[in-house]
């Protein structure tokens, strides 16, 4: 009895060893997701394994410091993910990989083609709640909320490995952005690059 006991509990604990998850900062590993942590992170990713075409991709992915509230204990600091993510299959060359925020609703997305038999990432879109500076007179400005989204092609061949950082956070000069109104859904914004909208 008692040695069934120690095997449960043994084949409980590796269990839960084996499911930890890393986290890196660099090359160096700072803790594991969900894991409570006091590490303050910067740049801090876990990798996550994906397939398309067949193929499993190494997605380097966000990690998140969540303060979150334990009972009896109060706030504490986790190590977390930032995004849940969706893969969407546009035909059997083409898949959208998307990054998906839902604490603010802020979504990431990356294009992969496949070309004579190899990945390539085609582009990357973004969109993000924000602000719209709109002048309504010399010197009179007002501030609306916006929908802002952001693109860049690329012709980048995928080998084993992908990191969000390559391509989401880069300087608004190096992709196309524009802005919609909030009232327009994401979906019409996607398509409404060149359209002029009626702010006010």
């Amino acid at each position: 009895m008692y040695k069934q006991v120690i095997f449960i509990l043994l084949s409980l604990f590796s269990l839960h060893t084996f499911s930890q998850i890393p986290v890196f900062e660099g090359n160096k590993a700072v803790g594991f997701l969900d894991e409570q942590t006091n590490y303050n992170c910067e740049n801090c990713y876990y990798n996550d394994t994906i397939s398309i075409f067949n193929k499993k991709i190494i997605i380097k992915e966000p990690i998140l410091v969540e303060s979150k509230n334990i009972p009896d204990v109060g706030f504490q600091d986790f190590l977390s993910s930032q995004y849940y993510k969706e893969i969407k299959k546009i035909n059997k060359n083409n898949y959208i990989f998307k990054f998906n925020n839902d604490l603010d609703g802020n979504s990431n997305w990356l294009y992969i083609s496949l070309i004579k038999n190899k990945m390539y990432i085609i582009k990357s879109l973004s969109y993000s709640n924000s602000i719209k500076k709109i002048e309504l007179a010399k010197g009179d400005f007002d501030y609306m909320p916006s929908t802002l989204i952001c693109k860049r092609n690329f012709n980048i061949e995928i080998n084993k490995e992908v990191s969000f950082f390559d391509f989401f956070g880069l300087d608004k000069n190096e992709k196309i952005c524009y802005q919609c109104p909030r009232n327009i859904s994401v979906e019409d914004c996607l398509k409404s690059e060149r359209k002029i909208f009626k702010w006010k």
